[in-house]
């Protein structure tokens, strides 16, 4: 927990420290501030903790297909909460993606237990989704009142780092910190690449695309995961797996093609 808090406040400091060189805008009302902090608070506290939470007991490929849900609360609170339209080839496009990773994760699927046990894990994992989901909508009204994305990262990812600091107090956990350059090393780029870079970029494409085409991203990357797993570790990719990414590449043109998929009659 506490290795999750020193990753955001890192990159918090980062962001602050450019914004003040760069004489970017920081002070805000107090009423941003609680949109700031929703946000933080979603995006880069709850949605972490409940993922390493469910990582704890279930396997990541599990949590991995899990994450893939994100696509579908995307759409729904999009709809529900901002009043996005609802494009049924999005949802087309995430049923082929969602039957294509778990086709790629089937053998780890195969490893879940039996019993309560397993399927309260597996509601933390979706909840995970269900509160990152929630974060991307505040983001995606944030930005939609003009505040810019590095401002909203500084301050949700320092918020977000004393949320998950005080869990961590509270749990009762030590607070540790390894004095090991792998360690350092490891926070570092979590901290620049993991947190300011892929949350930069994944935010401008959820302010650009919308929610559901976005969070497509969620698919994509365990897909990378397997084939750097599959130079520098012992994945081998059988039939089964090639035909899942292939299901995951018709899902991905299917969702982000523009060409309109006739429902119905008109």
């Amino acid at each position: 927990m506490f290795s999750i808090a020193y990753r955001f406040a890192i990159a918090s400091v980062i962001l602050f420290t450019f914004l003040l060189i760069t004489r970017k805008r920081v002070k805000y009302s107090f009423a941003d501030h609680r949109w700031f902090m929703l946000q933080g608070v979603l995006l880069f506290g709850l949605c972490y903790w409940f993922t390493y939470l469910a990582e704890l007991q279930l396997t990541s490929g599990l949590v991995a297909v899990l994450s893939s849900l994100i696509i579908f609360f995307n759409v729904i609170f999009g709809r529900i909460l901002l009043k996005h339209k609802i494009e049924p080839k999005l949802l087309i496009g995430f049923a082929f993606g969602l039957v294509g990773m778990m086709m790629l994760y089937k053998d780890e699927l195969g490893l879940i237990e039996d019993g309560m046990s397993a399927i309260k894990w597996l509601g933390v994992a979706v909840m995970a989704n269900v509160v990152a989901s929630l974060g991307n909508i505040v983001s995606l009204r944030n930005q939609g009142e003009g505040f810019g994305i590095l401002q909203l990262n500084a301050f949700g990812m320092a918020y977000g780092s004393i949320l998950v600091f005080l869990i961590g107090l509270f749990k009762g956990d030590p607070i540790t910190f390894e004095n090991t350059s792998s360690y350092i090393l490891s926070l570092i780029y979590l901290s620049v690449f993991g947190s300011i870079l892929a949350f930069y970029g994944y935010l401008t494409l959820l302010g650009r695309m919308g929610p559901g085409k976005a969070a497509y991203v969620s698919l994509i990357i365990p897909i990378i995961a397997l084939i750097v797993s599959s130079v520098f570790e012992s994945f081998q990719w059988s039939l089964i797996a090639v035909t899942g990414l292939v299901l995951v590449l018709i899902g991905n043109w299917l969702a982000l093609s523009k060409k309109k998929i006739p429902v119905g009659k008109s």
